[in-house]
């Protein structure tokens, strides 16, 4: 299966005013043959956006009053789907995933200490 996904993000930051921006994921996924009911399978994404934001003035800490940062991540994993009828496909996955952000501010310069990369 190969899948495409879009649709948008909201940045939850101490910035007083959220911007809604685009993000977009790809999905492939293969299923084990099988004659029962219970269907093994393996998923990779990879998944890109963007996350911004603006301070209308509220808060004097914030450092540039516009940002605008790339959010990329990508993983894999395992799932099951259990075929209950001809429509309904109950599921279960488990999997792991890596992502970075890349903060920049409104003219596109790179923002000193706020990187950020973990395992989500």
């Amino acid at each position: 299966m190969l899948g495409v996904e879009g649709g948008m993000t909201l940045g939850f930051t101490d910035y007083s005013e959220i911007r809604p921006q685009v993000l977009g994921r790809g999905v492939l996924e293969y299923f084990f043959p099988t004659t029962s009911a219970g269907i093994f399978g393996i998923k990779a994404f990879v998944l890109g956006g963007y996350v911004s934001g603006k301070e209308t003035g509220l808060n004097p800490n914030i450092g540039p009053s516009v940002f605008r940062s790339a959010v990329t991540r990508f993983g894999g994993g395992i799932s099951y789907t259990f075929s209950v009828s001809e429509k309904v496909f109950p599921y279960v996955f488990a999997g792991a995933s890596y992502g970075w952000i890349n903060p920049k501010d409104e003219n596109n310069n790179e923002l000193p200490f706020t990187s950020n990369t973990g395992v989500y």
